[in-house]
């Protein structure tokens, strides 16, 4: 009889577990009707319609026990990166206007106390207008300076950990944004910006990059060398300084380089065909699918 149980048991629990796959996905088709609609209805209403939907739930499956174990791939237009530590996974996504002149950005964290195993989840509200500097500021998640996210890389300093995120934000017909974030959780609050870029400008919280809409700039990261290297960004001429949306790579190379608990800045460095990072190119498939690309 002990035999019996003991063969029953481990078929039960594979039962269970298939079973509770077999939810997940039922729940990530629906998420996908209302999901591939926030990109292709026909009216800006609409899409706002089916990005609250596909909001509702979103949250309700990263709070169903065991989903953060599950990878929604068939949601191609959302962005899912995981930390290095496999404790924060970071979800965001855009839902760009008809006329490509605007756009508003959504996200969720989740992610798990390495100690008690318990998972968090926090959604990630926009709430930063474009021309707003945040160089020098930190935000809460409930005031998030929207992007969506192509990169995650996890540092760490005396036991802090840093999740620098790499990001692509959409301004509008004239020019394009990218940004280099960075996420910490202290205390159970996630927190965005952190004084630890050491820029040309001084000390900063995040990064900015301000380009023609046309252009496409190279940002991405070099886990051999520990940098991020970018584009360096140029007005088209002299005329035209502090006018962004005539910037463009000019053909030379930049890096931030991991030193010491900050990213500190190295101009003019050697990087000879950088991987390209622009959501608008098909280079850029996030490690397994291609998420959204604006026109």
């Amino acid at each position: 009889m002990r035999m019996k149980y003991l063969f029953f048991l481990p078929l039960s629990l594979l039962f269970l577990k298939s079973y509770a796959q077999s939810g997940f996905d039922q729940i990530v088709t629906r998420m996908k009707a209302s999901g591939d609609s926030i990109l292709r209805a026909a009216t800006d209403s609409s899409r706002t319609y089916y990005c609250s939907e596909f909001n509702k739930d979103f949250e309700n499956f990263l709070r169903t026990e065991g989903s953060f174990d599950v990878q929604p791939d068939s949601l191609t237009h959302v962005s899912v990166l995981t930390s290095d530590d496999k404790l924060v996974r970071v979800f965001t996504w855009t839902q760009p206007s008809v006329n490509g002149r605007s756009f508003r950005y959504f996200g969720f964290l989740q992610w798990k106390e390495k100690k008690k195993g318990e998972v968090n989840v926090t959604r990630l509200e926009d709430q930063t207008p474009d021309e707003m500097n945040t160089e020098k500021m930190v935000f809460s998640a409930g005031a998030w300076p929207g992007a969506l996210y192509y990169r995650l890389i996890t540092t760490s300093l005396k036991g802090r950990k840093y999740y620098t995120l790499l990001g692509w934000k959409g301004k509008d017909l004239f020019s394009t944004m990218k940004t280099i974030d960075v996420l910490t959780i202290e205390h159970g609050k996630p927190q965005f910006g952190a004084a630890i870029f050491q820029s040309d400008k001084g000390l900063r919280t995040r990064i900015l990059f301000e380009y023609n809409a046309r252009a496409s700039m190279s940002l991405n990261y070099d886990p051999k060398k520990k940098r991020i290297v970018f584009d360096h960004l140029s007005p088209s001429s002299p005329q035209q300084a502090d006018k962004y949306a005539s910037y463009g790579p000019d053909f030379t190379y930049d890096a931030y380089k991991w030193s010491k608990g900050q990213w500190v800045l190295i101009k003019d460095i050697d990087a000879r065909n950088p991987a390209s990072s622009d959501p608008r190119t098909p280079a850029q498939k996030s490690g397994r699918k291609e998420f959204y690309k604006p026109e």
